[in-house]
């Protein structure tokens, strides 16, 4: 449960990874990094932000780690014997009961999403959309992400054939990392 709680964790805490967190926490947040640098440096990833129109490509990683989640949805039980649903009740579930562990931007977006299902949202492209519109309300200054979920539906097909060729890799990356003990408080 604390992983999955500092996985989501890495997209709210900047710097060194807090060393008064739990080894879990600490791990997930540490997961989490080096799977975005991982994926940001994939032939795949990179071909999908390429698919972008020029105005759109410098919002493209945030749009696609949106629609991957939406593909992962699309095609959960090519990569996973569980129950969709029941999954994504139980992250709902482990998120809130550490809501008091997070930092208050982070408890603030997960009780949203909880309360909003977003997660369930993005099984439809439109949900999709939704989010990326939602996103985009959190910049200070009015950013091309709104809308992107017409482009999307534009590049759909291209981009789940990335998503497919990708997420297999992500899954052996991932594993390997499981087997590794390194995630030190100041190794980022």
């Amino acid at each position: 449960m604390e992983s999955r709680v500092g996985n989501l964790m890495g997209d709210f805490v900047r710097g060194a990874i807090p060393c008064d967190r739990s080894q879990a926490i600490r791990r997930g947040i540490w997961l989490h990094r080096k799977i975005d640098a991982f994926t940001d440096q994939q032939a795949y990833f990179l071909r999908s932000k390429a698919r972008f129109s020029a105005d759109r490509r410098r919002y493209a990683g945030i749009i696609l780690d949106v629609t991957y989640d939406h593909f992962l949805t699309q095609h959960w039980s090519t990569f996973s014997d569980s129950n969709l649903q029941h999954f994504i009740d139980q992250c709902y579930q482990e998120l809130l009961q550490s809501a008091d562990e997070m930092p208050e931007k982070m408890a603030r977006v997960v009780r949203a999403m909880a309360n909003q299902d977003w997660l369930s949202s993005y099984q439809q492209i439109e949900g999709v959309g939704f989010a990326l519109d939602r996103m985009s309300q959190r910049f200070k200054r009015q950013t091309r992400l709104l809308g992107s979920g017409s482009e999307l539906v534009q590049i759909y097909d291209d981009l789940e054939s990335d998503f497919l060729q990708f997420f297999p890799v992500l899954m052996d990356y991932v594993a390997e990392l499981k087997n590794s003990d390194i995630y030190l408080c100041a190794e980022f």
